[in-house]
């Protein structure tokens, strides 16, 4: 049995997402949302997203992920005490498991033997040039199709036996172990929602003036970087004869770069496809 947990603070348009993507895999009662103090109602009585989900709320508190990280991995630790396996993701995250190899991710959870699996990480990435606004009410695959390797995405984020994990859940005491496991991050797959969801980052209260600057760009930073993704080349499926050397070859320099921090978690360099991949078709028809 798995269980699957997120952290959320006022996240309407992505908490949905996240249920509707695990609820069907490991049941709804599976599902461990931690609300840290949302006043959007999006957690509130009546959200029907979260019907038979397991609602824990804590008090609102600035965001510090130290502080995060601690709570969820105690959590999680709690939870290995009554399930087989543990996901634990950001609420703009989504596994998916090879489906040519793998009946579905619940079936991959079923079957992993090692303590911590890391995800193999990708940015779903919006083109500008071909791809509209994202229409939530529709399939996400349907509606984009490239994606970009991207190191710090890469995280432990199965857990068969209790772990300790860096802030930021980018890694452990294990060095990574990496197969048919992808994650899809959601968070630069739109550009006008995501300006959406920086306007929140940014008016929320941190830890620290340094904490979390990537989640509060300015407006024309995010802009520049969209129309950046535009201008990357677009190579073949990432699983394609064409396109895997290159795929696999960021994921070898990704893995070779592992190094033991004095506190005992691993490190990577951040590493960065300088292409978009096209995301294969049969993972399309899964999230």
């Amino acid at each position: 049995m798995t269980a699957a947990v997120t952290m959320v603070y006022n996240e309407p348009e992505f908490l949905p997402l996240w249920i509707a993507h695990y609820g069907p895999q490991f049941g709804r009662d599976n599902l461990y949302v931690i609300d840290h103090g949302s006043d959007d109602g999006s957690t509130g009585k009546g959200a029907a997203a979260l019907d038979g989900v397991n609602l824990i709320r804590i008090p609102r508190t600035a965001k510090d992920n130290v502080q995060r990280t601690a709570f969820v991995t105690h959590l999680v630790t709690a939870l290995l005490q009554y399930h087989d396996t543990v996901v634990s993701t950001d609420v703009d995250e989504l596994l998916v498991a090879d489906p040519a190899r793998h009946d579905s991710l619940a079936a991959y959870c079923r079957t992993a033997t090692a303590p911590v699996t890391t995800a193999i990480g990708l940015n779903v990435t919006q083109r500008l040039s071909t791809e509209p606004a994202i229409d939530l009410s529709r399939p996400i695959g349907a509606q984009r199709r490239w994606a970009r390797f991207v190191g710090p995405m890469c995280k432990p984020v199965l857990v068969r036996q209790p772990v300790r994990w860096s802030s930021g859940f980018h890694s452990v005491e294990d060095p990574a172990v990496m197969d048919d496991l992808y994650l899809f991050h959601l968070r630069y797959f739109d550009e006008s929602l995501g300006l959406m969801r920086l306007a929140r980052t940014r008016a929320m209260a941190w830890s620290s003036d340094k904490a979390g600057l990537h989640q509060r760009v300015e407006d024309d930073n995010w802009r520049k970087w969209f129309r950046g993704f535009d201008r990357m080349p677009c190579l073949g499926e990432f699983l394609s004869p064409e396109a895997a050397p290159q795929f696999d070859r960021y994921k070898a320099d990704f893995l070779a770069s592992a190094r033991r921090a004095k506190s005992g978690v691993f490190g990577y360099d951040h590493i960065l496809s300088s292409e978009l991949f096209e995301i294969p078709a049969a993972f399309r028809t899964l999230f």
